[in-house]
């Protein structure tokens, strides 16, 4: 018992340093209040890894390929405008 008070101890000091310590500027963005609704996020996206493959396994696959070589052409272009800025700079 003493192991797993000393354990909780430091991590709850570890937890009050890391929020005493945090940038200011951020402190009102959002998810940046508190590590708990990121630990949400991953919690859930962790159980669609596990739920969505047997949701899906009777379903019919989406047909993708014109939504990626649109992405796909957007990047490009996107990329080449940063490519620009920054030699024109």
């Amino acid at each position: 018992m003493d192991l797993l008070s000393s354990y909780w101890e430091g991590a709850k000091a570890r937890y009050e340093t890391a929020m005493n310590n945090g940038d200011p500027r951020v402190a009102d963005w959002f998810l940046m209040d508190s590590p708990f609704p990121t630990l949400a996020l991953c919690l859930a996206y962790l159980g669609m890894c596990y739920a969505g493959p047997r949701m899906m396994a009777n379903r019919e696959p989406f047909q993708l390929r014109p939504v990626i070589i649109v992405y796909n052409l957007v990047m490009v272009l996107v990329s080449a405008y940063m490519c620009y800025e920054v030699v024109k700079s």
